[in-house]
C-alpha cells in the first residue's frame, strides 16, 4: 500500500503499474489480518467458521480503492497479474466441466473479477486435435469461455496474441 500511496502522491512518469501477482498478495493480506487479530491462521480469526474470509474483504477494499485512484486522478494503467487454478463447475443446463479460475479465494476472486474491466487469460492456442498444439502460439483469451474465466469491457475479440502492442491497440483504438 505505500508503494501505491508514493505512485498516489508523489511525482512521476509511470504510465503501468503492475502487481505481480494476486494470489502471492493474497497471502500477505491473510498474514497482515492474522497480526492485527493475533491468531496463527486465517481460520482462526474471529472465531472462525470462515470469518476471516469476509474480514480480509475491507483490505482488499482499500486495496482496490488505491487502484482506482491511480487509474482515474493518475490515469495509470493497472495490471493485476494472478496464476490460474483448475476448478470443477457445474452448470444446471449441461454438464459438469473443469475451468480456469484466478488462484483466489472465491470471495476476494469475486470482488476483483467484478471491479477489473478486463479479465484475460494467458494460454498457448492448441490445434483441434485433443492437447495437439499448432505451433503453440502465445495468446490471450478475452471473452468467458468453459476453459476460462474471462471478460473485457473493450469489446476486445476472443482472442488476441499475446502481445502488449497489440493489446494496447485493439483496447484504445476505437
Amino acid at each position: 500500500m505505500s508503494d501505491i500511496e508514493a505512485l498516489l502522491n508523489e511525482a512521476h512518469e509511470y504510465q503501468t503499474v503492475v502487481v505481480d501477482s494476486v494470489d502471492w498478495l493474497e497471502r500477505l493480506i491473510w498474514d497482515y489480518a492474522c497480526q492485527q487479530y493475533s491468531v496463527e491462521n486465517i481460520e482462526k480469526i474471529d472465531g472462525g467458521y470462515g470469518k476471516g474470509y469476509t474480514i480480509v474483504l475491507t483490505y482488499w477494499r482499500k486495496f482496490i480503492d488505491a487502484l482506482r485512484q491511480l487509474r482515474d486522478q493518475k490515469k495509470m494503467i493497472v495490471v493485476l497479474l494472478a496464476h490460474a487454478q483448475v476448478k470443477s463447475h457445474t452448470d444446471p443446463e449441461s454438464t459438469t466441466f473443469d475451468t480456469f479460475l484466478p488462484k483466489l479465494h472465491k470471495n476476494a476472486a469475486a470482488m476483483l473479477c467484478e471491479w477489473c474491466d478486463a479479465i484475460l487469460m494467458a494460454t498457448r492456442e492448441y490445434g483441434a486435435a485433443k492437447g495437439a498444439k499448432s505451433g503453440g502460439e502465445r495468446i490471450l483469451r478475452c471473452e468467458r469461455s468453459a476453459a476460462c474465466s474471462a471478460k473485457n469491457r473493450f469489446g476486445l475479440p476472443e482472442m488476441l496474441p499475446l502481445d502488449w502492442n497489440v493489446l494496447m491497440n485493439a483496447m484504445y483504438s476505437k
